[in-house]
């Protein structure tokens, strides 16, 4: 996608923010990185996010949403409006696209690199890569992700004045 694309998409964003921004809110409790087991490293990514939204997400081995993860939805509404208009389009995209708020605020805030966030989001399907070898069809799905979170990432440096 086109960097002016993403502009295009900042401006419908903008038009639509509150709701986004709601849906971004009922997501973050059953986050992909709080399902993740110890050994993807999540344990950290988790405590940064918490710093950062000031929450106290907790990850699980279980399959359920620990409801104390339903807690902090406020704090991702509070921290998405001190946000500019770029960079809750960034998180926004990022989140649905790795299926992942935490890693969008993670990788908006410089705290993940884009290689990190895309292991976390397919941590299991790698893993079973590595077991069972690498099917074309889903290196090529894994491709155009990572194409699409370059340019989506660059879009978003080119205009941060953060």
């Amino acid at each position: 996608m086109p960097n002016n694309k993403f502009d295009e998409i900042s401006v419908l964003y903008q038009k639509q923010r509150d709701e986004l921004i709601s849906k971004l809110v009922s997501f973050v409790a059953g986050d992909t990185i709080l399902f993740l087991p110890k050994a993807s490293g999540c344990d950290e990514k988790v405590k940064s996010a918490n710093e950062i939204l000031g929450s106290r997400f907790e990850r699980t081995d279980g399959i359920a949403v620990l409801p104390e993860n339903l807690l902090y939805g406020d704090n991702i509404k509070a921290y998405m409006d001190s946000c500019s208009v770029k960079k809750q389009t960034f998180i926004y995209l990022v989140a649905t696209e790795l299926r992942s708020v935490l890693s969008g605020v993670l990788m908006a805030e410089k705290k993940i690199s884009l290689e990190e966030a895309f292991n976390l989001a397919f941590y299991e399907e790698l893993g079973q890569q590595k077991k069972w070898g690498i099917m074309p069809e889903a290196e090529e799905k894994h491709q155009a992700v990572k194409t699409q979170l370059q340019a989506l990432e660059q879009w978003f440096d080119e205009r941060s004045v953060s």
